[in-house]
């Protein structure tokens, strides 16, 4: 998914990885953090924000 020009897709560090997906509404959808274990990264956290409607307060997020 394409990000906008002022916004960052992933911020990675030699042993940690966040990565976050916008909606159509260029809304945060939701994020990943990982965790890289030496030879693969492994998925530590996951969250995934819910909009109601275009009004950009989340409704719940899981």
């Amino acid at each position: 998914m394409a990000q906008g020009a002022d916004e960052v897709q992933a911020e990675p560090t030699r042993t940690q990885r966040q990565t976050w997906t916008l909606d159509s509404n260029l809304r945060f959808r939701g994020f990943t953090t990982e965790t890289n274990t030496g030879t693969t990264w492994t998925q530590t956290t996951a969250k995934l924000n819910h909009y109601d409607t275009d009004i950009d307060g989340k409704c719940w997020q899981a």
